[in-house]
């Protein structure tokens, strides 16, 4: 079964990975890329119009470029769950402020790259070798002595799990300095 994938990237990094992971797979499966793809959403009255003049635009010294040119009809597109999501929620015996500081910590040792601010909620971007993930850590003080940390970890595949593992990790380092430490995940 053949698939056409049209993959729109944001970065250069993004671009470097694919790659590498399409080089991963080029001795299981055939993968062409072609030079120039795009997708035409028009009536089936003007499609032969509509390509025996996109071919007239090629070269005619540049014959079998045209002849290796191929054009599809797709009948239907595929829809895949593109984010999956994981939540976990902690209790600290700190001040809001110190948690703060202490969510910083987590994802500065995560390589996190904070993005997006607002009040008691904080937005980082991480990249790690499973993929790239979307991390909010929600900040509620409790009481005068506890702080409630909500965290949301967004993204694709098994990356979510991965970053989720690293935080409760660095969480139970927290815990050990911090004292008593309540996870209702």
């Amino acid at each position: 079964m053949k698939y056409i994938i049209f993959l729109n990237y944001s970065s250069e990094l993004e671009k470097k990975r694919v790659n590498y992971y399409l080089n991963k797979w080029r001795g299981e499966i055939k993968i062409e890329e072609p030079k120039m793809a795009f997708l035409v959403d028009i009536d089936e009255k003007k499609i032969d119009v509509f390509i025996k003049g996109l071919l007239s635009k090629i070269s005619h010294s540049d014959a079998e470029a045209r002849l290796k040119s191929r054009i599809f009809k797709v009948d239907r597109e595929v829809k895949y769950d593109s984010d999956t999501e994981s939540t976990s929620v902690y209790e600290f015996p700190i001040t809001e402020e110190e948690a703060e500081k202490m969510i910083n910590l987590i994802m500065a040792r995560l390589k996190g790259v904070l993005y997006d601010v607002e009040k008691g909620i904080l937005r980082y971007k991480v990249n790690t070798k499973k993929g790239f993930a979307l991390v909010e850590a929600h900040i509620r003080q409790k009481d005068k002595k506890y702080s409630i940390i909500w965290f949301r970890i967004v993204g694709f595949g098994e990356v979510v799990e991965f970053v989720k593992e690293k935080i409760e990790k660095e969480i139970e380092l927290m815990g050990d300095v911090y004292g008593q430490l309540q996870s209702t995940n």
